[in-house]
């Protein structure tokens, strides 16, 4: 029964494109046009001209640019991959289960550091909130443990 609700959410998630945040109810939705702060996003949407869609997104920064040698969750530097590795599982709970088993190590780390740098919670994979930045994604995870 719980799957089926699951469902049914996912299937109406309405957007406000002026604040760009999803509603799951069309209740709140509907709360949130009538609100004074959806008002005044209009406006100020009016008033200012807009560039076309590609040229207004911009990229997220600060971005993971090393993934071998980069933290994913907190951007500091290592010397080596291992030491990488080991910063990760001391500092966050990070860790690589059946390590011994894996071809390409860096590989996986990168791939992982891709879906950071789209601001995607390694965790919570989409299921949850929209980050719109590589910063806050990476508060989320330290603060919700989500580095695991």
């Amino acid at each position: 029964m719980c799957v089926g609700k699951k469902r049914r959410r996912a299937r109406k998630r309405t957007e406000c494109v002026s604040i760009r945040k999803s509603y799951y109810s069309e209740n709140a939705f509907n709360n949130h046009i009538q609100s004074k702060k959806h008002r005044e996003m209009e406006e100020q949407a009016e008033t200012t001209p807009q560039a076309p869609p590609a040229a207004r997104k911009e990229p997220r920064q600060p971005s993971i640019q090393n993934a071998a040698l980069e933290c994913m969750f907190c951007a500091e530097a290592s010397a080596t991959f291992d030491a990488n590795l080991l910063h990760m599982q001391s500092v966050h709970g990070f860790f690589l289960p059946d390590a011994e088993y894996l071809q390409d190590p860096p590989g996986l780390i990168g791939y992982l550091a891709s879906k950071v740098n789209e601001a995607v919670c390694l965790y919570c994979n989409g299921r949850g909130k929209e980050w719109k930045s590589v910063d806050a994604v990476r508060a989320h995870m330290v603060k919700a443990k989500d580095c695991r």
